[in-house]
């Protein structure tokens, strides 16, 4: 699958070509990413309870909580590198969830209409590690996490600005 990781990447950050990365955006994708994706996985969890192996939900809802609380400290208001490190904790535990998600035994097989925010996180997490990059030295999206960014986003394709009204729907 890492031979297509080039196209890969490339499709799934078309969808933010031409999108200005503000503190204000990546607080609000940082935040709603993360309110939906706890909202979509505690409903997955309920309809389809064997989908998930109890130790990946642990897991998951760990990353969750996690990055819950550091989206929470962040402002549009508060200094950019502040911030920037604030949100590349979010990012990695949003990476880190969708990289399960991506992975077996789910291998990307989310019911819908939580394959959406999922997809839209996917959309949404490029342009969180976007800005990041800007402030703090991080290293790029491991392969692994990007195929699973891509392999999750091209699950429901849709735009930026359609994926942030499928998180903002979904919190």
């Amino acid at each position: 699958m890492t031979r297509f990781l080039p196209l890969a990447c490339a499709l799934t950050l078309a969808a933010c070509a031409g999108q200005p990365i503000t503190p204000a955006s990546v607080v609000s994708d940082a935040q709603t990413a993360v309110t939906a994706l706890q909202t979509a996985l505690k409903q997955v969890a309920i309809a389809e309870p064997n989908l998930i192996p109890a130790a990946d939900l642990t897991r998951i809802n760990a990353d969750l909580a996690t990055a819950a609380t550091a989206a929470a400290q962040l402002s549009a208001g508060m200094p950019a590198a502040t911030g920037a490190a604030t949100a590349k904790v979010v990012e990695g535990d949003i990476n880190d969830v969708l990289d399960v998600l991506a992975g077996p035994p789910v291998n990307g097989l989310i019911p819908a209409p939580a394959n959406q925010v999922v997809a839209a996180a996917a959309i949404v997490a490029p342009m969180i590690e976007a800005f990041v990059a800007q402030y703090v030295p991080a290293a790029a999206a491991s392969p692994e996490v990007a195929s699973a960014r891509t392999t999750l986003a091209a699950a429901a394709p849709m735009t930026l600005a359609q994926a942030r009204a499928v998180l903002a729907g979904a919190r």
